[in-house]
């Protein structure tokens, strides 16, 4: 049997409880239709959650992380989503990794006042943004300089400019940043 929708409903006629969802569709390759799903309340792990969707072209508009979840690794990693899920341009106040979050999937741009700055509990973003279609980044897409971006934009190859004064964490402390299409070039293994 081939799962291609999911809804989520409670019995109850409360909430949908949950401590973790990490996996809970990863690996179902037919699954196209998640727009009934929700993330529960009280959950702290979204890793892996839509994981290897090879399908799913739809997710909820105000899908969010609760600020109960810390990490949301790999959570849409590979699915084909052309549109980023707008209720995620907020995530968690508690977040800790975003590590390969978006990876693979086929959106060109991010919501206009997308950040990473402001998560003061971030430490890892790497792989975040790796091979997606992106072809800039907005103005309001900033990295906080203590946070973990190896290969952050790897294999980006559609990402054409850059903010102007955007600056990328490196190991070393080192920032590097520029005029915008200059840095697009300093960051191809980042």
């Amino acid at each position: 049997n081939v799962v291609s929708k999911v809804v989520m409903r409670s019995f109850d006629g409360g909430r949908i409880r949950a401590q973790d969802a990490a996996n809970w569709f990863s690996g179902m390759v037919e699954f196209i239709d998640a727009f009934e799903t929700h993330i529960p309340l009280e959950i702290t792990s979204a890793d892996f959650m839509y994981n290897y969707c090879m399908k799913l072209s739809s997710v909820p508009d105000d899908l969010s992380l609760p600020d109960t979840v810390t990490t949301a690794a790999a959570m849409f990693r590979s699915d084909p989503l052309q549109l980023f899920p707008t209720g995620l341009k907020t995530l968690s106040k508690n977040i800790k990794s975003v590590n390969s979050m978006f990876a693979g999937t086929k959106f060109t741009q991010l919501p206009d006042d997308f950040t990473l700055e402001g998560f003061d509990k971030l430490v890892d973003a790497g792989w975040f943004l790796a091979g997606t279609n992106l072809t800039s980044l907005p103005e309001s897409f900033r990295i906080p300089s203590d946070v973990s971006v190896f290969c952050m934009f790897d294999s980006c190859a559609k990402l054409a400019s850059l903010p102007e004064g955007f600056v990328v964490p490196t190991p070393t402390g080192t920032l590097i940043g520029g005029d915008g299409k200059e840095a697009v070039k300093s960051i191809g293994g980042m």
